[in-house]
């Protein structure tokens, strides 16, 4: 088959894999038009999405080594579509909107994991670290052309928004017509080959821990970006969709520049994404304007692309072949739980600091973070010491 049909299929489902941040750019529409609602209600919008994703990248990890991965990606963006589609005819009760949120995310989780997987097996050596990148760039870039696509659709109505999630049917004909529907090899078991079974190993869970808690800090701009720029009256739907937009265009630019500061920093690349991010956010406290809300959602996208990454180098360094699938589905649950701990962690944390207003979550975060960045330090000192002792044993 054409290669560049291949490419063509795999990048299509990164161009729409983070379809569910459309939700971020109505959330305060949806407050307004759910006045009765609390903050936290109106925030699960997000977070139940984010919900559904954990248990869907862990299923998907142990269902790719099983089923065609072909039918899994069909799966999950009929999932996506379907729930998408949902809010735009169904609104009057936040039930509804809800239930999109499930759907998107366990759709989401799905091909997340599947699409990490679908390109370690279709390529090889340099080809495949080229895909990572466009990969990177197409998850990225998609989300600020779906996101801008949703704040021009609200401003008619803001349930309009969630049309954007009919892209996906140009997704669907692509990968029906182009993605090879490789046959699945029968899985070699622990009693065939006499090893014991291939565990996920204890490294990527702590790492997998680590990202969790980045993720509790980060996601507080994507859950409050919203309703912040509506109570400050700072703009509408559309200039949350280009703070949105803003945040993943740097993630494109943090993706691409992981691998030169990995090669510096190495672990503490983690150190640098909590700071940086935390140093938006302060920013953001002191300087509450447009401004600062734009370059709060740059560092925040630098951040998270910094951050991400660095638990998949480590299960490239440390998984085997056989854990892989199962490693991978492990590390972006974490992310899941971290996203959807969020609001519930950081909201309750901000309740308890007097006199709150509407950047105390971000000042919450701020302190979070910066304890975060304590602790990966350490972990960063440990860990580079430990990788430097294995490498010279092996030169021994």
């Amino acid at each position: 088959m054409n290669n560049f049909k291949i490419k063509a299929a795999v990048l299509s489902q990164s161009f729409i894999v983070m379809a569910i941040m459309v939700a971020s750019t109505v959330l305060a529409n949806i407050a307004q038009n759910f006045p009765e609602a609390s903050l936290t209600a109106i925030q699960m919008v997000m977070t139940f999405g984010m919900v559904a994703s954990f248990p869907a990248t862990l299923l998907a990890g142990v269902l790719g080594n099983k089923i065609n991965k072909k039918y899994l990606v069909l799966v999950a963006l009929f999932l996506m579509m379907i729930g998408g589609l949902i809010p735009a005819f169904l609104n009057d009760q936040l039930i509804y909107i809800y239930a999109s949120s499930l759907l998107i995310g366990a759709g989401q989780g799905t091909l997340m994991t599947t699409i990490s997987n679908i390109s370690t097996e279709l390529f090889e050596g340099e080809e495949r670290s080229q895909m990572y990148g466009l990969q990177t760039a197409f998850q990225n870039g998609g989300s600020v052309v779906m996101m801008m696509l949703a704040g021009m659709l609200a401003r008619v109505q803001w349930s309009q928004a969630y049309l954007t999630f009919g892209i996906i049917i140009v997704t669907i004909i692509i990968v029906t017509i182009w993605l090879p529907a490789e046959k699945v090899a029968p899985e070699k078991t622990a009693a065939d080959s006499g090893a014991p079974k291939a565990k996920v190993p204890g490294s990527i869970y702590f790492i997998g821990l680590l990202i969790c808690l980045f993720c509790i800090g980060y996601s507080t701009f994507s859950l409050n970006a919203s309703l912040y720029i509506a109570s400050m009256n700072l703009g509408d739907p559309s200039t949350v969709a280009l703070a949105m937009s803003l945040s993943t265009g740097a993630g494109v630019v943090g993706g691409f520049a992981f691998p030169k500061i990995f090669k510096v920093l190495n672990r503490f690349v983690l150190t640098l994404a909590c700071a940086v991010t935390a140093g938006g956010y302060l920013l953001l406290v002191l300087f509450p304007s447009i401004a600062v809300v734009f370059l709060a959602a740059i560092t925040a996208g630098i951040g998270f692309s910094l951050s991400v990454p660095l638990g998949i180098q480590a299960i490239s360094e440390t998984a085997t072949p056989e854990q892989m699938s199962s490693s991978m589905g492990s590390y972006m649950a974490f992310t899941s739980v971290g996203a959807a701990a969020s609001p519930l962690i950081i909201n309750a944390l901000a309740g308890l600091i007097p006199n709150a207003d509407d950047g105390t979550v971000f000042l919450t975060s701020v302190v979070f973070l910066a304890i975060l960045t304590v602790i990966t330090i350490f972990w960063s000192i440990k860990t580079s010491n430990s990788k430097n002792v294995n490498q010279q044993n092996l030169a021994e």
